[in-house]
């Protein structure tokens, strides 16, 4: 995967965004919490997930629950916190 440099759409915002929030908690947020939270379809939430991850923004681990993160765009390395 090649990260760009593109700014990110408001969609793409709004999903960091959510993810930021709901790991508050203390635990990354699962697919589903994020699409409740932007009330879009779970599809369109792994999609637009997808091309975060693109662009380098966010990560997770393919079929590990809640491993949802934001990433440092420049870097590609978690973001401290």
């Amino acid at each position: 995967m090649s990260t760009t440099t593109r700014p990110l759409t408001k969609r793409q915002q709004d999903f960091i965004a959510a993810v930021d929030e709901l790991s508050r908690a203390g635990f990354a947020p699962s697919l589903s919490e994020i699409a409740a939270r932007l009330r879009i379809s779970l599809t369109r939430a792994a999609a637009i997930g997808r091309e975060c991850e693109e662009r380098g923004a966010a990560r997770h681990e393919p079929r590990i629950p809640r491993s949802w993160r934001i990433v440092s765009p420049a870097t590609g390395r978690r973001r401290p916190r």
